[in-house]
């Protein structure tokens, strides 16, 4: 009796191990698809809150290159074309070279804008078209954001990858976050106004004050002045206008046959989180 009744709970034991086996595996499933779907949903949200942002940057930059000569019709479909650019960068297996060709890559990279810059805006000025050069990269910047999330989306979409659908959305506020740093940088760059990277620009001009510049490479200058008693050669990319220059190799012509003592260089860090912003270190 004792057997029968020991055996009679282990089969029932066993059916019930069978039953919820049999449910185990046929609700995961369904319950993956369900918390899949409900990220995805999250996403298609987020996704178009960038694809707002993403037009709004074009929308800026449309109106900054209608001030120079050409209408919003014709502007449109050239502009939204050029958005699509991009520069492939060099092999890097092996490193021999490979500044050099990334240099190389740059410069033409840089031709390409100026070129489109001298369409879009005919009637522009120098430091006019340096500044719209600015605009459109960060209108460029948010929309290849846009355009990537939206393609990661979309293939979690077409494979039901939930592993992929949660990953997306645990990067989702960095990319919001970036969004929103390029949307208001482009809006900046629209209206002439320095970035945090134009401090290193400001105490160079203020060095200069007044000094003769001179411009030995592309979109950079450089002043001999004396500070306290000391000769300093002060470089900066060439303004107002929105640039970068090349700092780096006006910095290595100077060097060679003369006797520096020391290289200071003036710059905006990123902030962190948690850190004061304007702080000088």
């Amino acid at each position: 009796m004792a057997w029968d009744t020991g055996m009679g709970s282990l089969l029932l034991w066993m059916v019930m191990f069978f039953i919820f086996g049999v449910l185990w595996s046929y609700l995961t499933p369904q319950l993956m698809s369900m918390q899949s779907n409900l990220l995805l949903s999250k996403m298609r949200k987020s996704v178009k809150e960038l694809e707002e942002w993403a037009r709004e940057t074009r929308k800026i930059a449309l109106l900054s290159l209608q001030k120079h000569g050409r209408t919003k019709r014709d502007l449109e479909e050239e502009l939204g074309n050029f958005l699509e650019f991009f520069a492939i960068e060099p092999v890097s297996d092996d490193p021999a070279g490979v500044i050099q060709r990334l240099d190389h890559i740059l410069d033409v990279r840089k031709k390409r804008f100026e070129e489109a810059v001298s369409r879009f805006a005919p009637k522009a000025g120098p430091e006019e078209a340096a500044t719209l050069e600015m605009v459109i990269e960060g209108a460029m910047a948010s929309h290849y954001l846009y355009r990537m999330v939206r393609h990661f989306l979309l293939l979690a979409e077409k494979t039901k990858s939930y592993q992929l659908a949660m990953a997306i959305q645990m990067y989702m506020p960095l990319f919001r976050e970036y969004a929103k740093a390029y949307r208001d940088a482009t809006k900046v760059f629209s209206e002439g106004k320095p970035i945090g990277d134009g401090v290193g620009a400001l105490v160079a001009a203020k060095l200069f004050n007044g000094a003769k510049v001179r411009e030995p490479v592309e979109d950079t200058v450089v002043g001999e002045v004396e500070f306290e008693g000391r000769r300093l050669l002060v470089v900066k990319a060439k303004g107002p206008g929105g640039r970068v220059g090349k700092p780096g190799e006006l910095i290595s012509r100077l060097v060679r046959g003369r006797r520096i003592s020391r290289i200071i260089m003036v710059d905006a860090a990123l902030k962190l989180e948690g850190e004061r912003s304007g702080e000088v270190i």
